[in-house]
């Protein structure tokens, strides 16, 4: 695998785990909050929009050997 491809996977997969971590964050403050049985004051739109980001990490985590092939194609030796 050329050197700059494992670069731009790392970048791209620390991207990933980045976005999960930061959904996983937020989303757990909600369940601390559902079972102290204090109301966070969320709605349904709310955790959709907090919950986004981790699908996004998903799926760049899936998709990241193809963006990295795509993004460093023409630096091939």
């Amino acid at each position: 695998m050329n050197p700059y491809t494992k670069v731009v996977l790392f970048v791209v997969r620390l991207a990933a785990f980045g976005l999960v971590f930061t959904s996983l964050l937020y989303l757990s403050s909600y369940v601390f909050f559902a079972v102290e049985k204090q109301s966070s004051g969320e709605g349904a739109l709310s955790l959709t929009l907090k919950s986004t980001p981790f699908f996004l990490g998903i799926v760049l985590w899936i998709k990241s050997h193809a963006i990295a092939r795509k993004l460093t194609k023409d630096f091939d030796d």
